[in-house]
């Protein structure tokens, strides 16, 4: 008998469209035949068609941003040879990266994804 999570994950590959009707049934054939409980099968087909990871939620991708954008800043205000109006740029940016973290981080991440493609 095959592993439930075989089954599973090319049920779910068959359903989301990930996998067409000739190799669902040639893998449903391997599965139910002679290698049923053959782990490496198992293996192939969770690699092949498990669901793909979910992408990270942009707030804390923002967040990570501005963490670094903040860095950068005080790091540049702390040196003599910057210019003046390339600490104003960093600081800047670091203002502005740590609004949309906040932003999407209140929305849930979706208005922070639209407003940094834009």
């Amino acid at each position: 008998m095959p592993a439930f999570q075989t089954i599973s994950v090319l049920a779910d590959a068959e359903e989301n469209g990930r996998l067409s009707d000739d190799d669902y049934a040639s893998l449903r054939e391997r599965i139910w035949g002679e290698g049923a409980a053959s782990p490496e099968l198992a293996r192939e087909i969770c690699e092949r068609f498990a669901a793909p990871k979910a992408p990270k939620p942009i707030d804390l991708t923002l967040r990570r941003f501005a963490v670094s954008a903040r860095k950068l800043s005080d790091g540049l205000s702390a040196c003599q040879s910057i210019p003046d109006d390339v600490k104003a740029r960093a600081e800047s940016l670091a203002q502005i990266l740590a609004e949309l973290a906040e932003d999407a981080a209140q929305d849930g991440g979706d208005s922070g994804e639209n407003q940094a493609a834009s």
